[in-house]
């Protein structure tokens, strides 16, 4: 397979021809292909794009109930040393936050997502400010939750942070 372009030659004073080579070609499709498969995998499903805006806004109004149902019953959370928490235990530390806040601002930057065996995982970066009686809260994660699919609703399975900062 050769391809043939006409390249403009302003020196020569006219058009010449070049024959791309076969393997050129192959290479240039090869790399196509490639970052076609790449830009598909860092897009974040619609379905688990609204199920971070609920996040969102379960956060914001302090709406500790609404914040726990999307998580599994088997969720764990494994923190930037690697110590592993069960949800039972992660959940009590959410709700003392949510409980002594006043009010909180959240957001989630959604960063890629990988798809492997029905585990979506996707990369992200979480900023909030939870006003409390002794002052401001603030924090900072950065990390890849993981969600599952049961009984027809996406559930977070794992979080692992990469960074998990409060001050």
């Amino acid at each position: 397979l050769s391809i043939g372009v006409t390249l403009n030659d302003a020196t020569a004073g006219g058009p010449r021809s070049r024959t791309i080579r076969p393997m050129r070609t192959r290479l240039f499709v090869l790399t196509l292909v490639a970052l076609s498969a790449t830009s598909l995998a860092d897009k974040v499903p619609n379905e688990i794009k609204l199920r971070y805006k609920a996040v969102v806004a379960s956060v914001k109004s302090l709406d500790f109930e609404s914040f726990q149902a999307f998580f599994s019953p088997k969720f764990v959370s494994v923190d930037p040393k690697g110590t592993v928490t069960k949800r039972k235990e992660f959940m009590k530390g959410i709700e003392g936050l949510f409980a002594d806040s006043k009010s909180a601002e959240f957001s989630e930057k959604l960063i890629g997502a990988t798809t492997k065996n029905g585990i979506v995982g996707v990369t992200f970066e979480a900023k909030g400010v939870f006003t409390t009686a002794k002052g401001k809260v603030t924090m900072f994660e950065s990390g890849t939750d993981y969600w599952a699919k049961a009984n027809g609703k996406w559930l977070l399975v794992k979080t692992v942070d990469k960074t998990m900062e409060f001050k």
